[in-house]
């Protein structure tokens, strides 16, 4: 009768553990793990990831003051954020880095591109046709932001009128 109970619960135990396998998001491939991983040791690296639920709830909310966010927003299914200090110099490397791996790879196309003496801003697009991720990078002061959008089908429209907010 002991081994019978063993065995039930080493059964249980199994159907347990393979019930709560985790589901593999696409923001798992996301510009920031390609790009940005190598710098995950540096004091300060942040990344942030709202799933879809919190989307959800937050669209509810009207938590998206910009229209042009909002509007994205409801066609996003995962957003993935990284906050990360750098200075002047490590940023403009950072910068040309990620521009050469992103011509090299081809698997992202600069669709927007703002450049001033104190800050930067482009945005990134992942698929031509059919956007299923859109990725914003900007430079405020001593901090590098990248935000990841993911979704089945973000607009062009929305990619235009995020571009022409800036």
């Amino acid at each position: 009768m002991k081994t019978y109970n063993l065995i039930l619960f080493h059964l249980f135990l199994s159907a347990l553990c393979w019930g709560q396998e985790k589901q593999v998001s696409p923001s798992n491939n996301s510009m920031i793990d390609k790009y940005f991983t190598v710098y995950a040791k540096q004091p300060g690296y942040e990344v942030q990831l709202m799933g879809e639920s919190m989307i959800s709830r937050s669209n509810e909310m009207g938590m998206w003051k910009h229209p042009t966010i909002a509007r994205i927003m409801k066609q996003v299914k995962y957003y993935k954020y990284l906050n990360i200090p750098v200075t002047t110099g490590t940023k403009l490397k950072m910068i040309e880095r990620l521009n050469l791996e992103v011509q090299k790879d081809g698997l992202y196309h600069e669709y927007y591109k703002q450049e001033a003496s104190d800050n930067t801003i482009i945005i990134y697009t992942k698929g031509l046709k059919i956007v299923t991720e859109l990725v914003l990078v900007s430079d405020q002061g001593n901090r590098l932001n990248v935000s990841c959008f993911f979704g089945n089908h973000i607009d062009m429209d929305s990619v235009r009128a995020l571009a022409g907010g800036h």
